[in-house]
């Protein structure tokens, strides 16, 4: 259901994290998902030494991410370096589409600190491979919807201090509960497709009034006004005095068509009240006939 985000440079206690976390929500959720780059058969290191390792490993992430966000019973913890607000954003976009909430775990440690941990007590990576890696963190941002909620952990300087203390679990769980609905943005938002009966009917009624409207104009040469009845409808449409050929009427039609369909179809209303019978239907296309053909 949620995701969780853990994100921060080498060896700043990521992974005990994600695990303390993932103990900690068994209790809640009755599967979670515990993805690191392991699973791939290679560490967060391995691969950001790598530009082709790399963009492999975040396609392998977020796929398996993909895969199982949508079952409501399931938290996800992806724990890798996570390093830039590009992937990251991937993965929250992944979320929403999904509509379930996510948020950012920032393992952030002072950074001599980190380099000691890598370099000295761990024995890693060498001083020039960590820096390299550690200097291509993009920050979590609070003006970046992507990077929020985001709760920040200094797991190397609390060394003292229980892990368990350190992570605000219920933080995290009321974040999950205060998201909200998630409504898809327009740009990801699906089309709604346009009722076929509404669209035959308007096709019916204005091939009707273009079929009056070619008549008169075929026997005319003056300004006329040629008389419209649907139902209870009744108009003159006022034809201009230039001369009109058969194929502009047809191509106003055609675009008055293509526009009401597409238009529908990008509502959030069920119907467009504006436009419903034969009759609502003659009075919008005869004005826009008018305007279109002056």
């Amino acid at each position: 259901m949620p995701l969780i985000i853990v994100c921060g440079i080498l060896c700043t206690g990521k992974s005990s994290v994600s695990r303390s976390i993932k103990k900690h929500f068994e209790k809640v959720y009755s599967t979670i998902l515990h993805i690191q780059p392991e699973d791939f058969g290679v560490s967060s290191g391995e691969a950001l030494m790598n530009g082709i390792s790399e963009i492999s490993l975040n396609k392998s992430l977020r796929d398996a991410v993909h895969r199982h966000l949508g079952d409501p019973k399931t938290l996800v913890i992806i724990d890798a370096c996570n390093l830039s607000r590009s992937f990251r954003y991937e993965l929250y976009c992944l979320s929403r589409a999904a509509k379930q909430p996510h948020c950012l775990v920032w393992c952030n440690s002072p950074f001599l600190i980190a380099k000691e941990n890598a370099v000295k007590t761990l024995k890693r990576y060498d001083e020039k491979v960590f820096l390299d890696i550690a200097l291509r963190l993009e920050e979590p941002c609070d003006d970046h919807k992507w990077d929020q909620p985001c709760f920040e952990i200094d797991v190397l300087s609390s060394s003292e201090v229980p892990l368990e203390d350190l992570i605000p679990y219920s933080q995290i769980q009321n974040s999950f509960q205060t998201a909200g609905k998630i409504v898809p943005v327009r740009s990801t938002r699906a089309l709604k497709s346009t009722d076929s009966s509404f669209l035959s009917n308007m096709s019916r009624v204005t091939g009707v009034i273009v079929s009056e409207v070619v008549s008169a104009v075929s026997m005319a040469s003056t300004i006329i006004k040629v008389p419209i009845k649907i139902d209870s409808f009744s108009k003159f449409i006022e034809i201009p005095s230039r001369r009109i050929q058969p194929s502009e009427i047809h191509s106003v039609r055609s675009r008055f068509l293509a526009i009401t369909e597409k238009t529908r179809s990008r509502h959030d209303v069920e119907e467009d009240p504006s436009i419903q019978s034969d009759v609502e239907i003659a009075k919008v296309f005869c004005d826009y006939l008018e305007r279109e053909l002056r």
